[in-house]
């Protein structure tokens, strides 16, 4: 019996795998979501407008896995391992191996205010159906890091004519390239946006101005910027779920 943990790539590509390997292999998949196998890199997209059904953006779904003899338990959250029980504690389900593919979350910087409303992440289908929702009545939008979602998202929110304002701590976008390459993106982003976009490099947030409702309005900087917009999207990277594993003893590699 071979439990998986998670139902986003790593989870389904390794739960399929151990069933056409040996198809007397009992296989689960448990995951906290919704949907199995969606495709994270086309969010931005959907948001854009290129992609128009959502739900072209789930490769697999679980009914498709169990045609294959895999059952799938949605919105089943991992609490604890229990190694030396050969039991997680998602309903108290025993294995004899277990994987876990408990995937990333969004980096949430410490910021004052970061979780008051109209401040969102994309990390799921649900975060892209409320980024457009309010993408469709706003006019103007703020935009954490300068990653690649960063960059896919301000030119879907430009397509789509909004107001950029992108803030990185960093003074580069895409920071992981070398600066001549780095630079070059950031001319191609200003050229797409023309007006539409405001880069502001080596600006820190430390707080979020908020109205009486507890609404974003404005990001203040540690130079003491001041930058409005309708709404804000963290775009801040990605850390891994590992804690639950490293409380189970589990030893953790790289990340």
């Amino acid at each position: 019996k071979i439990v998986v943990i998670g139902g986003g790539a790593a989870g389904a590509k390794a739960a399929s795998k151990a069933k056409r390997l040996d198809a007397q292999n009992y296989v689960e998949i448990f995951t906290k979501d919704v949907n199995t196998s969606v495709s994270l890199c086309g969010l931005p997209y959907y948001i854009e407008g290129s992609v128009k059904d959502i739900n072209d953006l789930i490769i697999r779904t679980p009914e498709k896995f169990l045609e294959n003899g895999i059952p799938v338990y949605t919105k089943y959250e991992l609490q604890e391992i229990l190694p030396q029980q050969n039991c997680v504690i998602v309903n108290h389900i025993f294995y004899d191996e277990l994987i876990l593919a408990l995937g990333a979350q969004v980096y949430i910087p410490d910021i004052e205010n970061v979780h008051s409303k109209n401040v969102f992440k994309l990390r799921s289908i649900e975060d892209a159906l409320l980024i457009k929702e309010k993408m469709q009545v706003s006019k103007e939008v703020l935009l954490i890091g300068g990653g690649y979602i960063s960059i896919e998202l301000a030119q879907a929110f430009i397509k789509n004519g909004l107001k950029v304002k992108l803030i990185e701590h960093k003074n580069v976008l895409l920071s992981d390239f070398d600066e001549e390459f780095s630079k070059k993106i950031q001319e191609a982003l200003a050229s797409t946006g023309k007006e539409n976009i405001e880069l502001y490099l080596g600006e820190k947030v430390t707080k979020f101005n908020v109205s009486e409702d507890n609404s974003f309005k404005e990001a203040v900087c540690e130079s003491g910027k001041i930058i409005s917009a309708d709404f804000c999207v963290l775009s801040t990277g990605i850390i891994p779920n590992t804690e639950i594993a490293k409380k189970a003893g589990i030893e953790i590699g790289v990340t």
